[in-house]
């Protein structure tokens, strides 16, 4: 990723004090997904989405085994790279939110590293 597109996603993550963005998930040309030392953060052309670490409970997987192709409307596996299927992260209060994320190897890494942020947002609290 260049510089120029870097800065542009840094400057609508809101950082806080002392963080910084650390693992990046690419949707598409224009979405992301990035986790920062404190929380989630999707970035796409509408306003970003966050989801601190301290609310966020766990995740809850792909909402379906199977993720549908646009041009064929037929359904694939999860596993198998390329494709874009809805994806749950549960919240503290109960309230489940589905991001849309690659499957594959790519989501599956997401999956990882969403259930190493359940400990964070377990064991720390974390301060500015």
């Amino acid at each position: 990723m260049d510089s120029q597109k870097q800065n542009e996603i840094i400057k609508q993550l809101n950082l806080a004090k002392n963080e910084i963005p650390v693992l990046i998930l690419k949707i598409s040309a224009s979405e992301f997904i990035i986790n920062t030392t404190k929380k989630f953060a999707r970035i796409n052309r509408s306003i970003p989405d966050f989801i601190d670490y301290s609310d966020f409970e766990r995740h809850n997987g792909f909402k379906l085994i199977g993720a549908e192709t646009e041009k064929s409307k037929k359904n694939i596996g999860i596993k198998t790279n390329g494709y874009i299927a809805e994806f749950g992260l549960r919240k503290r209060n109960g309230e489940i939110i589905f991001w849309k994320i690659p499957t594959g190897e790519p989501g599956f890494g997401f999956w990882n590293v969403t259930k190493k942020c359940e400990i964070i947002g377990r064991k720390f609290i974390l301060t500015e």
